[in-house]
């Protein structure tokens, strides 16, 4: 009997593996996101076409292919990041993200503010095993421009505000209703609560200015690293 039981249960994880890697091989998608000016366009631009590109606020999706050596060309789309828009691209797009990246100002950085929209990634309907980066952007000024580690730890705090006064049920734009939870609410909230699925990295979309030349270089390998990771699995 008892050997019954295990192999049943050997045969419903076996299954049940089976099918989130399917699921994810169907996920095709990387997705920018963050907040309005945070360089979710600038680093498209990196990320497919290698330059940086005049950049303004857009009420529409840009949709592009990731080109580099190191990586496949993966499909991009960098989401708006107007408040009223940003929800129902998320919806979506939301079963074609593979990946997703969160831009941030790491200069104007603002815990609160980027929090709400966090929290809305996070909590986001089918992505419990989605990997997420939040980009640190503009680490190139130097002066102004806070840490990875700091804005973590900041964003912790704020999320663990964030879920409190946002608990709740919702419904999606089909109609469904589902609730947005984010890790165990009876202990303050940490990052690595939710394994190892989100990740930090500092970057700059404009890249740093060389000694000497006067020329800026934007260093894509530790991104594209992250990419091909996440590729590769």
């Amino acid at each position: 009997m008892l050997v019954e039981v295990l192999v049943a249960l050997l045969c419903v994880l076996v299954v049940a593996g089976w099918l989130a890697w399917r699921r994810r091989q169907q996920r095709t998608h990387l997705l920018l996101v963050g907040l309005c000016g945070a360089g979710k366009t600038a680093l498209f631009g990196q990320l497919c076409q290698g330059r940086f590109l005049d950049t303004f606020t857009s009420l529409k999706e840009n949709v592009g292919v990731v080109k580099a050596s190191s990586v496949p060309e993966i499909p991009v789309v960098d989401i708006p990041g107007h408040e009223r828009l940003r929800g129902h691209m998320l919806e979506t797009f939301s079963n074609q993200a593979r990946a997703v990246i969160f831009v941030v100002d790491s200069v104007t950085f603002n815990a609160a503010e980027v929090a709400q929209f966090a929290f809305d990634v996070l909590t986001q309907p089918g992505w419990q095993h989605v990997p997420l980066l939040f980009l640190c952007n503009k680490e190139d000024v130097t002066v102004l421009a806070q840490r990875p580690q700091y804005i973590q730890e900041q964003l912790e705090q704020a999320l663990n505000t964030v879920r409190t006064t946002r608990r709740g049920t919702l419904e999606a734009t089909d109609g469904t209703q589902f609730t947005r939870t984010l890790a165990d609410e009876n202990v303050p909230f940490r990052f690595a609560q939710l394994g190892s699925r989100v990740s930090f990295m500092g970057f700059s979309c404009l890249g740093r200015l060389q000694p000497g030349t006067g020329e800026r270089k934007v260093n894509r390998e530790p991104l594209l690293q992250w990419l091909a990771e996440q590729w590769g699995k």
